[in-house]
């Protein structure tokens, strides 16, 4: 037997123990390496930017308050002029991508587009892939149209047609046409959910594509200068609202700033590296394991190795035969774990969310099969070199008198010991740390939303800016799609909603009210209150219980007194140890008052882990001059009944 084969051989003696000793490799080499490649798509590769470290996004705070406050153009203009520690600074709305439904020959289908100014792509320093980025001429009034579009939509919208530079996007709620000049590459998702980049002044200007953008208000995308901090920028920030000739209501906000990279990876960077140590442990229980299957192995073999050590084999030669055996396995367990690392990452892209950021470039690719030979080589030095050297350990003597029955003396069973003690210790750290993640997902899962989601379903409907333009027409063709959408088999109940549930930040209204006779002092400490518009039944469609008073009716009509309804804790702010039914809230000192007919619980509707205080107001008395035109649909559970209808409603509005 020739030192080549007899690994091989030896090994082809024992199938049950190499197949049991592959596969475990497979699995941990496998979902480390699976792990990895997600880590790598998302976490590792830097972002198609320039010097990304640099990049900061500006906004307020005030009062204490958590929220994003944005800057009007005016404020962020002079600010950037201003800016000592930004090099470059451009800009983008608040709303970040807001959906506009697209008509393209006889198909109608939902983009996300994003407002920023026409240096945007230069401040990133960010090259397009096809065509061209956006300019500083394409972001004045009057300007041609034009868009940039993001490289997912590029792909799975118009199927990475090369030729897609000059095709036009018409808008179908404005009727604006944007010819499309370039595509950027892969990984720039910012803002999130973004198909394409439209220019914020020359999209804003002499049109009423949506009720904010006639008077643009956005977050400020800067470039630090060489030496320059995010703290610096902020302080800059914050030194402008506090400047003499500054409104009094300002000199309470102060600058914020956040890494681009933070907001473009969001909340995926804690997740993916908990996972990649769960997946290390993993690995290292895998070598564990292995390594205690080859001792245990190795201690059956003493007589074995005894014969070749009385035949002249020396110490380096038995080591040399038991890593190449363990080299064979660590080959044959790579190959399985990266076909196994393959098919986990298709699974995961097919499965995951499609808000997961740079979900597109996670794939098995070199870096990744270079990652899996790295991790391979590391697990056989690991689980092979230390059971070589003790079971290589041969006291032939001992060996002989014993009959090859317990040989292999104490040393190794005192390591295989404590091999298995590791292995145990490690698997109760990994079930405990298990038994945390499950329990907190069980947590969230039983969470109380305080209202039913089980069979709603959510429409949104597009209105084109040359259909009704005033509340009380729109509100006409509201009721009508509502009566139509109502007698749909299936729907027992149908109400609109200004948001959509967990809407993205800045999709809401939100604002402070206070108690009449409250001073300006005393107001401060009142909270930030979520605004909804909604109609009389919508509370029934959720099922939110109404705790106090009654829900709105068809009587809080434009002319009657006006009236809302608060959330507990809005209440319990306002009036604590007092009924709040009857009393009344303002906006403004000048504003007329609103009273409170109802309280109902705070709801979950807007964020999963916070329960947002809200204050709701009646759609025909809203004065915000919105008409909802989202729709909360409960079903009766015969969803494929209703989704045989589901481009109805997009249909009867056009």
């Amino acid at each position: 037997m020739t030192l080549r084969s007899a690994p091989i051989r030896s090994l082809l003696r024992a199938p049950g123990f190499t197949l049991i000793a592959m596969l475990t490799l497979a699995l941990g080499i496998g979902l480390s390496t699976a792990v990895f490649t997600v880590a790598d798509g998302i976490l590792l590769r830097r972002l198609p930017m320039g010097d990304q470290d640099r990049l900061v996004v500006l906004w307020s705070e005030t009062r204490g308050q958590t929220a994003s406050w944005p800057f009007e153009l005016a404020d962020a203009q002079e600010m950037a002029r201003r800016a000592g520690a930004l090099e470059q600074a451009g800009f983008v709305a608040y709303y970040g991508s807001s959906p506009q439904t697209i008509r393209d020959g006889d198909q109608v289908y939902r983009l996300g587009r994003s407002m920023v100014s026409g240096n945007f792509f230069d401040v990133l320093q960010s090259r397009p892939i096809l065509g061209r980025a956006l300019r500083a001429e394409d972001d004045l009034p009057g300007a041609e149209p034009v868009a940039v579009l993001g490289n997912r939509a590029w792909k799975h919208r118009f199927g990475s047609d090369s030729t897609i530079v000059g095709h036009r996007l018409l808008n179908y709620e404005s009727e604006r046409s944007y010819r499309i000049v370039g595509v950027m590459p892969a990984g720039l998702e910012y803002p999130r959910g973004t198909d394409f980049w439209a220019p914020l002044v020359a999209t804003s200007s002499g049109t009423s594509d949506s009720i904010h953008l006639t008077s643009p208000i956005l977050h400020l995308v800067g470039r630090l200068r060489p030496g320059a901090t995010a703290a610096d920028a902020e302080r800059e920030v914050t030194g402008y609202f506090q400047r003499p000739e500054a409104p009094a209501w300002s000199r309470d906000f102060h600058g914020v700033g956040n890494p681009l990279r933070s907001l473009v990876l969001g909340r995926a960077r804690p997740v993916v590296l908990m996972f990649a140590a769960a997946a290390g442990l993993l690995l290292l229980l895998t070598c564990i394991n292995v390594a205690t299957l080859l001792l245990v192995r190795g201690l059956g073999r003493t007589r074995e190795l005894a014969v070749r050590a009385a035949l002249g084999a020396r110490r380096w030669r038995l080591v040399s035969l038991l890593l190449a055996e363990s080299a064979i396995l660590a080959v044959g367990g790579g190959l399985l774990g990266i076909a196994l690392a393959a098919g986990a990452v298709r699974g995961f892209s097919g499965l995951a969310p499609g808000d997961i950021p740079r979900l597109d470039e996670i794939r098995v690719n070199l870096t990744v099969i270079l990652g899996a030979v790295g991790i391979t080589a590391l697990a056989t030095t690991i689980f092979a070199l230390v059971p070589a050297l003790t079971t290589s350990r041969v006291r032939l003597q001992h060996v002989l008198r014993s009959g090859g029955q317990g040989g292999g003396g104490r040393r190794p069973r005192m390591a295989t010991e404590g091999l298995v003690a590791l292995q145990i210790g490690l698997a109760v750290m990994v079930l405990f740390a298990a038994g945390l993640i499950g329990n907190s997902l069980i947590r969230l899962q039983r969470v109380d939303l305080a209202y039913e989601p089980h069979h709603v379903l959510i429409g949104e409907l597009a209105l084109r800016i040359d259909g009704p333009n005033d509340p009380a027409r729109q509100l006409r063709l509201l009721d009508r799609v509502l009566d139509q959408v109502s007698a749909i088999p299936g729907v027992s109940a149908v109400s609109p909603a200004l948001n959509v549930p967990f809407a993205p930040a800045g999709f809401g209204i939100e604002g402070f009210l206070r108690r009449p006779g409250q001073t300006d002092g005393e107001a401060t400490g009142n909270p930030l209150l979520n605004m909804e518009v909604i109609a009389p039944n919508y509370f029934a469609t959720l099922g939110i219980p109404v705790l106090m008073g009654r829900a709105f009716t068809d009587a809080d009509q434009d002319g009657a007194t006006p009236v809302v309804i608060l959330s507990e804790t809005a209440a319990r702010h306002y009036w604590p140890g007092a009924s709040p039914l009857g009393q009344q809230l303002l906006f403004g000192p000048t504003d007329p008052p609103v009273t409170v007919v109802g309280i109902v619980p705070e709801t979950r509707y807007r964020e999963l882990r916070v329960a947002r205080a809200s204050i709701y107001f009646p759609v025909r008395q809203s004065a915000f001059g919105m008409v909802p035109w989202n729709l909360i649909i409960r079903s009766t559970g015969e969803t494929p009944t209703f989704w045989e209808h589901r481009n109805y409603a997009a249909v009867y509005a056009a």
